[in-house]
């Protein structure tokens, strides 16, 4: 499973950089929070999340996105302080 979450990673990495400045670049920090936050990458979850949440904001996003942002963000952390 690490291999294939490394894969994922990277993949969305690449995404990122593809869609970096578009209205896209926050879904795919979204998904970028989600599978760092399957592989327990905690910090890096938060990063993702709390990066995405305020792209939707800025944007004025479809509340749903942003309650789906803040939502995660708000799990990723409470894991990461459990962790501390």
């Amino acid at each position: 499973i690490t291999h294939r979450t490394d894969r994922a990673v990277d993949l969305f990495r690449q995404l990122l950089a593809e869609f970096q400045g578009t209205d896209r670049e926050a879904l795919v920090l979204q998904y970028l929070g989600r599978v760092h936050y399957t592989a327990g990458h905690n910090a890096a979850a938060v990063e993702a999340f709390a990066r995405a949440l305020d792209l939707r904001v800025a944007q004025s996003a479809d509340a749903a996105l942003i309650y789906s942002s803040t939502v995660a963000l708000r799990r990723a952390r409470d894991v990461l302080d459990l962790a501390c």
